[in-house]
């Protein structure tokens, strides 16, 4: 069987213990495990758009982000399934609140074993019932992933193999649109466990997530899913080096891990003991992009996710990617993305429709 994932969200040291050390998940250890336990929204955002987590369990008064900030923006990322306040009676309205965003349920402290075992008795119903679904899916989308994590450039024949099963299914237009946001959070998913790195490098949660789109049709659902799986394929792949060379495919990944260090052709060369004019000439021979380029490429798209994600200044940005010049950072940036990164920051969604 499953085994699901928990994180627990509360600014109180000693309460975030006595839910871990409540009963049901001594009893049901083979179901849940305790991922984390953290003390604040803020931190709970990290866990989340690094792992897969499918139950929160979150207070709602905290600092920096509080809980409801918290449902708010898992439910704008699809980052967890399931989310349940633990909150006091004076927080009793939030709950209401809670149902636009999804919340599962609200349960009042301190809490009592009963009900505490009959909320998680139905999380487990429900996620078993969504993990169905996945075996359902997984026998086409499994063939996407595998296109997708070996960068094979027939993916849009399989795409298109797939979204004409999907044709044939009877499904209504509201039940569609909750499978293609089910269908492309799995193909994600999995493509992460093969290249977890590039969650550091893509806003993955914007093109996984499709509500709020007026659609008045199946085939403009699936022309959406059609197009957000070509852009999942190029998410995946445009850090890739297309070269035979396991040298080069090292250094490409070495380059990637450390993108926030002081990257240079002459670090490279100590630290794969390679003379460096030799290596600045096998890397444009065997990839077709030269060394400084590729290294340009991969810094910019962390730099897009700095932006976007954490809100940080464009010179912070640029220190942390290595560059001195904010204005020499700047043009590079509006030559890859055609946006200068002082407004590519304030861009609240992509357009990925």
């Amino acid at each position: 069987m499953k085994k699901y994932k928990v994180l627990i969200v509360d600014d109180n040291r000693l309460y975030r213990k006595k839910i871990v050390e409540l009963k049901y998940f001594a009893e049901n250890k083979n179901r849940f495990e305790i991922f984390a336990d953290v003390s604040n929204g803020s931190e709970a955002l990290e866990i989340l758009y690094r792992e897969k987590i499918d139950v929160c369990l979150t207070d709602i008064n905290m600092p920096k982000i509080d809980g409801r900030m918290l449902l708010k923006e898992i439910h704008k990322g699809n980052l967890c399934p399931i989310t349940i306040y633990i909150s006091g009676y004076s927080e009793f309205e939030y709950a209401v609140e809670g149902l636009e965003y999804r919340l599962f349920d609200y349960l009042l402290k301190p809490i009592e074993e009963d009900k505490f075992s009959r909320t998680m008795n139905r999380v487990l119903q429900h996620l078993d019932g969504e993990s169905k679904k996945d075996s359902f899916w997984s026998f086409k989308t499994d063939t996407i992933v595998k296109y997708i994590i070996s960068g094979d450039w027939m993916i849009d024949g399989v795409i298109y193999d797939f979204i004409e099963f999907l044709r044939r299914q009877e499904i209504s237009l509201g039940e569609l649109e909750l499978e293609i946001n089910h269908i492309l959070k799995y193909v994600s998913d999995h493509c992460l466990s093969s290249k977890p790195f590039i969650k550091h490098f893509s806003v993955l949660e914007e093109i996984t997530h499709i509500e709020g789109i007026l659609c008045t049709s199946r085939d403009e659902l699936l022309e959406i899913l059609n197009r957000r799986l070509k852009m999942l394929y190029d998410e995946f792949n445009k850090l890739n080096l297309y070269t035979e060379n396991q040298l080069l495919r090292n250094i490409s990944q070495y380059i990637i891990d450390n993108i926030e260090s002081n990257i240079n052709l002459e670090r490279i060369a100590e630290e794969f003991l390679i003379n460096s004019k030799y290596l600045s000439t096998l890397f444009k021979k065997e990839t077709r992009v030269g060394f400084t380029d590729y290294v340009s490429i991969v810094k910019i798209e962390r730099g897009k996710v700095l932006l976007r994600r954490r809100n940080l200044k464009v010179n912070q940005v640029a220190s942390l990617l290595g560059y001195e010049d904010v204005g020499y950072f700047s043009r590079i940036f509006k030559e890859k993305t055609g946006f200068l990164p002082s407004v590519y920051g304030k861009i609240q969604a992509l357009p990925v429709m």
